[in-house]
């Protein structure tokens, strides 16, 4: 290689590694920001972003006028399993609602929510977010402590699920919901709903991490990534956990992560189909 040459290759090296500090750089501010004064965007850097000034949605206790929109029909049969499936969709909405929840296990039937969090916007821009804890009404295993730092404590004097669901409800409205493992997430709003006799709700939902397994690969070879989980991806969204702190398995904190994690696939995805 001839001195010219390698000063190019240099320069141009130089050049990506100050893309990344920018792109990492803007992704801390948007991830601490929310609660400050406005939602400003750098044109010059699609990353960038900062909460400010996001209004959270105040919760209240539903009249019975709305609680009766939400009831189905007593006469009607309804299959629990078909009920807890949501309904997806291929199409990127305009308006959507990015969430996350914790919760005391896996399984909907058996466990129940601990957290819910949720950041609604209104064409990129985010104009409202949901966030509270949720009373279970049954024990939270030291194990799921340790991996969501949520403790039974925390939770005691927290809403139950028959005071949050109606106001989660009433939030999302008919957004599409955005999460990652959105069957998951899904099961887990739509488990009370069924029991509590409401009518299933007509909102699609996109999985982020269907979206991330079909578009992000490994930049070296092109193959699949070893891993796709939350907390994992932000490594190759150029996140790392021990420089910038930013914890995982908390709603609030996951839900403006899968939000970055949408916009970066939905990226991808247009590049993919402008080449087919």
């Amino acid at each position: 290689m001839g001195i010219f040459s390698f000063f190019k290759k240099a320069r141009e090296t130089m050049r990506e590694i100050n893309e990344e500090i920018k792109k990492e750089d803007a992704f801390k501010e948007f991830v601490f920001s929310i609660g400050d004064d406005l939602y400003e965007v750098d044109e010059k850097n699609p990353y960038a972003g900062t909460f400010k000034e996001v209004p959270l949605f105040k919760m209240e206790e539903p009249t019975e006028e709305f609680l009766k929109s939400l009831a189905r029909k007593p006469d009607k049969e309804v299959d629990y399993w078909k009920f807890i499936k949501h309904s997806g969709t291929t199409k990127d909405p305009e308006c959507y609602i990015v969430f996350d929840l914790e919760t005391t296990g896996l399984e909907a039937h058996k466990e129940a929510i601990t957290e819910i969090a949720a950041i609604k916007f209104d064409y990129d821009e985010p104009v409202e977010y949901f966030h509270t804890y949720v009373n279970p009404k049954k024990k939270i295993r030291e194990k799921i402590t340790d991996l969501t730092g949520i403790t039974n404590e925390m939770v005691a004097s927290a809403p139950p699920i028959e005071y949050v669901l109606p106001n989660f409800l009433k939030f999302i409205d008919k957004y599409t919901l955005i999460s990652h493992n959105v069957s998951f997430d899904m099961s887990f709003i739509l488990d009370p709903m069924y029991n509590l006799g409401y009518k299933k709700p007509g909102n699609k939902a996109i999985d982020t991490l269907a979206l991330a397994r079909r578009f992000m690969k490994d930049e070296d070879t092109g193959k699949r990534l070893s891993s796709y989980k939350l907390e994992d991806l932000k490594y190759q969204l150029g996140l790392p956990l021990d420089v910038y702190d930013i914890k995982s398995h908390n709603a609030l904190y996951d839900t403006k992560v899968a939000y970055f994690l949408y916009k970066n696939c939905r990226e991808l995805k247009e590049e993919y189909y402008k080449y087919k």
